[in-house]
């Protein structure tokens, strides 16, 4: 659904189709995420049924642009999660075989981030990690100060701004 401003209505539901041709493979795609950038677009992301990752765009007039595959071969998991940094880039994050995958502006970035544990991105960008039976969360900077358990999850707040749980 859309809504053009905080609070203003709703309108009508509009199918966004998906980067898939036939039935088959378009019962195999992942569930979608979203992210909004400054400069007013809108990037959606979805696991195709190769197990990579394709996107389409919304711009700011509201036309949608085609679908299209991000670079790389390595298969992902489903669940991949987005962020925009301080500079407006928007970064996506998905868990391949072996290691953590990054794009950056649809350009995937080389270095591999190992595999284990429960891994999230903050909306400026940093990814945050709590290795498997460890209380610490880990982030760009090394122990972030927030022990605990389970499961890491990013929320935005306009008053707290980025809140790790």
């Amino acid at each position: 659904l859309e809504q053009r401003s905080p609070g203003g209505p709703f309108l009508a539901w509009r199918g966004l189709g998906n980067p898939e041709r036939g039935d088959d493979r378009g019962r195999r795609l992942g569930s979608p995420v979203a992210v909004a950038a400054p400069d007013g677009r809108v990037h959606l992301f979805v696991r195709n049924a190769d197990k990579r990752l394709s996107t389409r765009v919304r711009a700011v007039d509201g036309s949608w642009g085609p679908w299209r595959t991000l670079p790389g071969t390595a298969e992902v998991q489903d669940g991949p999660a987005v962020s925009v940094d301080a500079a407006g880039r928007v970064h996506v994050y998905a868990a391949g075989r072996e290691s953590v995958r990054h794009w950056v502006d649809g350009r995937e970035r080389t270095g591999r981030l190992p595999l284990s544990g429960s891994t999230v991105a903050s909306a400026d960008g940093e990814l945050f990690h709590r290795p498997p039976a460890d209380a610490r969360l880990l982030g760009p900077a090394g122990d972030a100060g927030l022990d605990g358990y389970g499961e890491v999850v990013a929320a935005r707040s306009a008053a707290l701004g980025t809140v790790l749980l």
